[in-house]
């Protein structure tokens, strides 16, 4: 057994911890002493019987091939899309890699592939003793090819579609949120830079790429509560967004018109940068993410490091690039892709897995300045709820100009920024911040 924060693992004598067997169940392990909160304690050991992996992958390619080749089946079509959240997202990443998206007879499976949330890993899903659910902090699946597009890594060359003919390939979104650049060995910048983390690529024509800003990795019910994190979970919308971004998907295969262009952050403008280098405002109360480590991935048995390459932040600390949700940029409220342990479950200078921040700014230019707050107040921002308001749907409009919002859901933008509005106006007594 060993025990680590992130990539400092240190041993545990074999004489300090046992197997409980209970009456029903698995065995347990046990540690004299106990176990620190907010430690990861790892056990490793030689394995048996190792079951078979992979049926699901080629299961997925034959059930979609069926339905788009056969005439004889209940269900049958001329397209086929397949889109996949978090485990599934990286599911896809790894069917592309294997080869997946060809059927037996060399036909095209899937003509659209959506991977959200997924970073740049994949998954153990095609492997002796694979572990596709692993909840390991540091995510092995994080590997070697990243990108679409062929490059060299140590040596090694290959792609995710190297295994392709050209009338085999989908056309690929790729989504990811705050979540995946910061946190939990994702990696998200190295589908779109070079694996040593240098410059951006050139994004293929069958691709899109988009960071849903300042988002976490699926969205907190609102009104905002604290419960693992030291602040509340972030509850910046993502659902309208995606919904335009699949009409867009639909018609770029079905009719052949482009979807939204790419908008993800960029080194060549400054909106991606080194994590040591974000310019995060100092928010009393709040931890700095510059401590945050960076992904890595398993070489030789060994943890290697990966480039840590994050979305940079405006001023009130919410992110530049990519599509900003009316939420952000008409702000209430930093919104993050991070947050801390809570003392209540230890580890304090780690993240909670997964969890991003919500961070109302003052009500007034007086609690800015009793808190010592770098960031304008509501009160400042906004003259009343009608300012604020029409600020809220003219952002949202440029969005429905850009295809990355429908016009029937501007509505929705605007019912929730009446309760955004409610929220952090309410006095502090009887607001849960």
């Amino acid at each position: 057994m060993r025990e680590h924060y992130w990539d400092k693992p240190t041993p545990i004598s074999r004489v300090k911890w046992h197997f409980v067997t209970g009456r029903s169940g698995p065995p347990v392990v046990a540690l004299d002493g106990g176990f620190e909160p907010g430690r990861l304690y790892e056990v490793t050991f030689k394995a048996t019987g190792a079951r078979v992996a992979g049926v699901g992958l080629a299961a997925i390619r034959d059930a979609a091939s069926a339905f788009r080749y056969r005439s004889d089946l209940p269900v049958h079509g001329t397209t086929a899309y397949v889109q996949g959240e978090s485990q599934d997202g990286r599911f896809l990443r790894q069917f592309l890699y294997d080869g997946f998206n060809a059927d037996e007879q060399d036909r095209r499976v899937f003509d659209a592939v959506w991977a959200h949330i997924a970073g740049s890993a994949r998954g153990t899903f095609n492997q002796r003793f694979g572990m596709p659910r692993s909840a390991s902090v540091l995510l092995t699946p994080t590997r070697f090819p990243f990108t679409t597009d062929e490059q060299e890594f140590h040596g090694e060359r290959g792609s995710l579609l190297q295994l392709y003919k050209t009338a085999q390939i989908p056309k690929i979104f790729f989504t990811n949120t705050a979540v995946e650049y910061w946190g939990g060995g994702r990696a998200a910048a190295l589908i779109h830079t070079s694996a040593d983390g240098k410059k951006d690529l050139p994004v293929p024509g069958n691709v899109r790429i988009y960071l849903l800003s300042s988002t976490q990795h699926s969205e907190a019910p609102f009104p905002p509560v604290r419960a693992r994190g030291q602040q509340s979970g972030n509850t910046v919308p993502q659902r309208e967004i995606m919904r335009a971004l699949l009409r867009g998907l639909d018609v770029w295969v079905r009719q052949g018109v482009a979807p939204p262009e790419s908008r993800y952050p960029k080194l060549a403008d400054g909106t991606l940068t080194p994590a040591a280098s974000v310019k995060f405002p100092a928010i009393p109360g709040v931890a700095d993410p510059r401590t945050i480590p960076g992904p890595g991935q398993i070489r030789d048995g060994k943890v290697e490091m990966l480039p840590y390459l994050v979305p940079q932040v405006d001023a009130d600390g919410n992110d530049v690039a990519g599509i900003r949700a009316p939420d952000v940029s008409v702000p209430v409220a930093t919104n993050t892709g991070w947050n801390f342990r809570s003392e209540a479950i230890g580890g304090t200078h780690e993240i909670v897995n997964l969890l991003g921040s919500y961070i109302p700014f003052a009500r007034t230019s007086a609690d800015r300045e009793a808190r010592k707050d770098p960031r304008s107040s509501i009160q400042e921002r906004y003259r009343d709820e009608a300012d604020y308001l029409a600020k809220l749907r003219g952002a949202a409009d440029v969005l429905v100009k850009g295809r990355y919002l429908l016009p029937e859901d501007v509505d929705n933008v605007i019912k929730r920024g009446r309760q955004q509005w409610q929220f952090v106006t309410a006095p502090a007594t009887t607001a849960s911040r």
